[in-house]
């Protein structure tokens, strides 16, 4: 967007605060946009490109992507195998048919690895997708999480985050608050180090 005013009021006189400097930007067409999770959770929905979810990178990690769904239905046609691929014990590392999860829910959001992605896009690539599964994947492989190679795919760098309107606000503080830290954990080596020093520790 590009706004059509900026205003800025501070009294000097009672140390108020000064602006240094604004940079207003635009993303292309469809690429996420590059945000703080705090950030997200006040999100204008009357802003969002697509009403049903908009897709936004972590500003400090831009191979995490964060998606905010309006729903848990949208959100659920976005993750749900995945997650029945990736943590459910009863389906894990098999990718159920869309007819098997109909009505079923997962979680109210979600985190995944580059490299559990990779393996799901890989063994999803002969089924059906739903269109927001598809989606989802052009946009890990245009932000380099996951890269075609053949008809298969391999993982890249970086994880995908998801929360839902759908849940209260306080609510949505806790979940991003703990999604972030998978993907604080996913994308940066030396942390995935010091959390498997404190945890080997106790």
């Amino acid at each position: 967007f590009w706004p059509r005013d900026l205003r800025a009021k501070a009294d000097l006189a009672t140390g108020g605060s000064v602006v240094f400097s604004c940079v207003v930007s635009s993303v292309p067409e469809g690429a996420p946009i590059p945000a703080d999770p705090g950030l997200i959770l006040d999100w204008r929905r009357t802003s969002w490109r697509d009403p049903e979810a908009e897709i936004f990178a972590w500003s400090r990690l831009p191979e995490v992507l964060i998606f905010d769904t309006a729903t848990y239905e949208v959100q659920e046609r976005y993750f749900r195998r995945l997650a029945f691929f990736v943590e459910k014990p009863e389906t894990a590392g098999t990718i159920p048919s869309l007819d098997e999860v109909e009505g079923r829910r997962s979680w109210n959001a979600h985190d995944y690895r580059a490299e559990d992605l990779a393996r799901f896009y890989s063994l999803a690539a002969d089924g059906p997708l739903t269109s927001e599964e598809t989606r989802l994947r052009e946009a890990l492989v245009a932000n380099g999480i996951i890269r075609a190679s053949g008809s298969a795919y391999e993982p890249g760098t970086g994880a995908v985050l998801s929360i839902s309107r759908e849940s209260s606000y306080t609510l949505r503080e806790l979940l991003i608050t703990h999604e972030a830290f998978h993907g604080v954990f996913f994308a940066l080596p030396a942390f995935q180090a010091a959390c498997r020093a404190a945890w080997d520790a106790l």
